[in-house]
């Protein structure tokens, strides 16, 4: 929430300022309640263009850095001293340094409170034609600033959680991409028609670093290809057929609390269920409930139950069949031990 910069500023009486020997050295003072009144929104930072509207020359910004009641934070930006040193402080500040200017990438996301995402040197995104250079923050310069989509968050303009995770995607490997993804999603946080302006301005791949969020938001698109269940029989049928592992039966059945269920392969020998998972991620979202308890009371009978992704079989074969081998050897071992 913003704070109040504070209560009575330095060399005030009654909340007056007293400005009378600074009038006399033909100094224009300016209106301290109006300076403070804007401050107390932006964790007690104001520009001197905002210094300017409330009537503080030059000379009266001067004397205020001078005497220590106001801090500089960079060119034309300004705290009051009594501003708790915060890194909204800072923040505030690295956005007022330039016109139109919003968080943005890792600064976004802290605001957003994605997980795994703290403090740092801020960063803030710019239209292509404003500077690059900051003494207080990373600067971001894009071409499509005017199509950003924008939030607020504490009070400090940011982009939305969509382009927050657009603009993470090129810091974080896809894994984490895909977990904070899938979060948001859950959490209700996002959608993915968020996501439509942004994939109509990366279509075609010209924006570096954005093909992940692209990929991981098409595979949950309602729109998106569903990958067959008998292409992924067959990529794993590949994969165990000519290996070393026991005898495996395809489509085997069992009993779940009563009710008829199958699963994808059974390795009886090592009490081993395989799945391949190809759904689309809403028909995922859907099954989740259902999949977890069939694989906890499996797991009550000893049969332990291994999922592989579409693209961890397409891209991962002899990975994956690594992992259902050293399982199954772990199994035995432990079973005759």
């Amino acid at each position: 929430m913003p704070i109040s910069a504070h209560t009575a500023p330095i060399g005030t009486s009654n909340g007056r300022v007293e400005t009378a020997g600074w009038e006399r050295h033909g100094c224009k003072v300016g209106d301290q309640r109006k300076i403070d009144r804007v401050a107390a929104h932006q964790y007690g930072v104001v520009s001197s263009v905002q210094a300017s509207r409330a009537g503080f020359d030059q000379s009266a910004v001067h004397r205020r850095l001078e005497s220590g009641t106001w801090l500089r934070m960079c060119s034309g930006v300004y705290a009051l001293a009594s501003a708790p040193p915060k890194w909204e402080r800072q923040m505030t500040a690295a956005i007022l340094s330039r016109p139109r200017a919003i968080a943005g990438e890792n600064s976004a996301a802290y605001l957003h409170r994605l997980d795994g995402f703290g403090p740092g040197k801020p960063v803030i995104i710019v239209p292509w034609s404003a500077s690059g250079r900051s003494t207080i923050a990373r600067v971001v310069r894009t071409v499509f600033f005017s199509s950003v989509g924008r939030d607020r968050q504490l009070g400090i303009p940011t982009t939305n959680l969509a382009e927050t995770l657009l603009g993470i995607a090129r810091h974080v490997d896809r894994e984490r991409l895909e977990h904070l993804l899938d979060d948001a999603l859950a959490a209700g946080k996002v959608t993915l028609e968020d996501f439509d302006p942004i994939l109509d301005r990366i279509e075609g791949g010209r924006v570096k670093g954005t093909r992940p969020i692209r990929e991981l938001v098409i595979e949950r698109s309602a729109n998106s290809p569903q990958v067959g269940s008998s292409y992924l029989e067959r990529l794993l049928i590949r994969l165990l057929e000519g290996s070393d592992v026991p005898e495996w039966v395809a489509e085997f059945p069992f009993s779940v609390r009563g009710e008829p269920a199958r699963v994808d392969f059974y390795i009886p020998v090592w009490r081993l269920v395989v799945e391949a998972d190809g759904r689309r991620w809403h028909t995922r979202k859907a099954d989740f409930e259902s999949d977890r308890r069939r694989d906890n009371e499996l797991a009550t009978r000893g049969i332990q139950v291994l999922r592989f992704s579409y693209q961890m079989l397409k891209s991962e074969p002899e990975q994956c069949l690594a992992t259902i081998r050293e399982t199954g050897l772990v199994r035995r071992a432990n079973t005759f031990g």
